[in-house]
C-alpha cells in the first residue's frame, strides 16, 4: 500500500535525487534537479509544488532575473503552488506522485533474469535478482518477511533507488489555504 523511495534517477541526461513517499491515492518528498530542490505533493489529482523564491526566478540568459521575475518568485517562496492539470509540467511531475507508474517504470529488468549472489540492504538479507547479468539492472529483494524489493541499481548507470517502509502509514493532506497559491483558474485549458 505504501512504500519510500530514496536516491538518484538518471532520466533523459538529467539527474534527479528523490526522496519520497508513495500510497495508491498520491505521494510527498523532495525531488532535487539541475534547477534546484522543490517539494511535490499529490492529494488525489490536486498537485502540490513548493520551492524557495531562486527556482521560480527565470534566468533570461544573462545571468540575472528581471524585476518582475524577483517579485513573482518572492510571492511564491516557501509556497505551496497547485499546478493545474492543463499545465504541461503537471503530467511529468505527478509521475514522481504516482506509486503505481513510477514502481512500474523502475522495476522493470531488461534481458534474461536470474537471480544472483546473496547480500544485504540496511541489515536485511536479500538476493540479486538480475536481467542480462546486471547489465539490464539489479534489483537486490529481502529473504527476511515478504520479499519486497529493497534496491534497484538501473541498467546502464542511471541510478540507483532504495525502497523501505513498505506499508506503513503516513499522512497525506492537501495544504492549508494560506499555505497555497492556485493560479489554475487563470491558465487557459486545452
Amino acid at each position: 500500500a505504501t512504500v519510500r523511495l530514496t536516491g538518484s534517477l538518471i532520466s533523459e541526461g538529467e539527474t534527479f535525487k528523490l526522496d519520497m513517499q508513495l500510497k495508491e491515492d498520491g505521494g510527498l518528498g523532495k525531488v532535487t534537479s539541475k534547477n534546484g530542490e522543490f517539494q511535490l505533493m499529490r492529494v488525489g489529482e490536486q498537485l502540490f509544488l513548493k520551492a524557495r523564491a531562486d527556482f521560480w526566478t527565470h534566468d533570461k540568459g544573462e545571468g540575472e532575473s528581471t524585476e518582475a521575475d524577483s517579485e513573482a518568485a518572492d510571492k511564491l517562496d516557501g509556497m505551496f503552488v497547485k499546478v493545474p492539470e492543463g499545465d504541461p509540467a503537471y503530467k511529468q511531475l505527478t509521475t514522481f506522485t504516482d506509486k503505481d507508474v513510477l514502481l512500474e517504470g523502475l522495476l522493470t529488468l531488461h534481458g534474461k533474469v536470474a537471480t544472483g549472489d546473496r547480500g544485504s540492504v540496511g541489515g536485511t538479507r536479500t538476493i540479486a535478482v538480475s536481467g542480462d547479468g546486471g547489465a539490464g539492472g539489479t534489483l537486490d529483494v529481502s529473504l527476511e518477511g515478504t520479499a519486497y524489493p529493497l534496491r534497484l541499481t538501473r541498467a546502464g548507470d542511471a541510478g540507483e533507488l532504495r525502497m523501505r517502509d513498505w506499508n506503513e502509514k503516513f499522512t497525506l493532506k492537501a495544504p492549508a489555504e494560506d499555505e497555497m497559491v492556485d493560479y489554475g483558474r487563470e491558465l487557459p485549458s486545452d
